[in-house]
């Protein structure tokens, strides 16, 4: 029981430190195509950006990051619009 408070705390305090929907879409937008990012596991900053996945996770854990959150950035952008048609 005490594992799952200690859980839920901490996902508590990633979410106050994860960093602004506006910063992410920046972050992701600058980021080079076709290319992996390496955010903190809290989400609250960038730490590396490479076009290896390998690469990527060395550069965060070199940082001190021991699980650093992958995020595959795609070639080009596309807006989508889903609709549910009942």
């Amino acid at each position: 029981m005490l594992n799952y408070f200690t859980h839920t705390a901490n996902i508590c305090l990633y979410e106050v430190n994860a960093m602004s929907t506006e910063e992410r879409v920046r972050i992701l937008r600058e980021a080079r195509p076709n290319s992996w990012i390496a955010l903190s596991a809290d989400e609250s900053k960038l730490l590396a950006s490479n076009e290896s996945y390998s690469e990527a996770v060395k550069l965060a854990k070199a940082q001190g990051e021991p699980e650093p959150i992958l995020i595959r950035i795609p070639d080009t952008w596309i807006d989508r619009v889903y609709s549910l048609c009942l």
